[in-house]
């Protein structure tokens, strides 16, 4: 090979487009929906695995009567939320990734978005069950106030995207 066709094949290679990352508010609200998935997933497999002791004097951990009714509904909310926080992070890792095509990027951080809000409704229901079967459960008035606090935060990623705008292929 000629010096002639290694300065053309590099001068090739200089023109191929170049990777970039997404705009900010996406990078933003696929952070977010990565985070809120992953702690849920490990605080929920947690307490699946780690046996807690209730004390009826207890303000943190008390036992909680539940009827048979709220413990299936409570489990068959946590199976939910769970199913929703999986394809959450896949969409939010997919998103960090730089690739080439930008459009669908957009769209993509609505359906995480979409994804972390419905998991946090699926959350202040479980927490309204356990409020109704145990109503001076003071953890979990503090829980769900926080819950109130994440779901005002999807709102606002929801405001970053739309006031964002889509990205445009340059």
């Amino acid at each position: 090979m000629d010096d002639k066709a290694l300065l053309r094949t590099f001068a090739a290679d200089k023109k191929t487009k170049k990777l970039r990352l997404p705009l900010p508010s996406v990078q933003l609200v696929c952070l977010w929906a990565l985070v809120n998935a992953f702690s849920v997933v490990v605080s929920f497999t947690s307490t699946a695995i780690i046996p807690v002791t209730c004390s009826p004097s207890s303000w943190l951990f008390p036992c909680i009567k539940e009827t048979v009714e709220q413990a299936m509904e409570v489990h068959a909310l946590v199976i939910r939320i769970l199913w929703c926080a999986a394809p959450q992070m896949a969409a939010a890792v997919a998103l960090l990734l730089p690739r080439r095509r930008r459009r669908c990027r957009w769209s993509l951080a609505f359906v995480a978005l979409a994804g972390t809000g419905a998991m946090h409704f699926l959350i202040a229901r479980v927490i309204l069950i356990f409020l109704a079967a145990e109503p001076g459960y003071l953890l979990m008035r503090i829980v769900a106030g926080f819950d109130y606090i994440y779901a005002a935060f999807d709102i606002v990623g929801f405001l970053v995207l739309l006031m964002g705008g889509e990205e445009e292929d340059k």
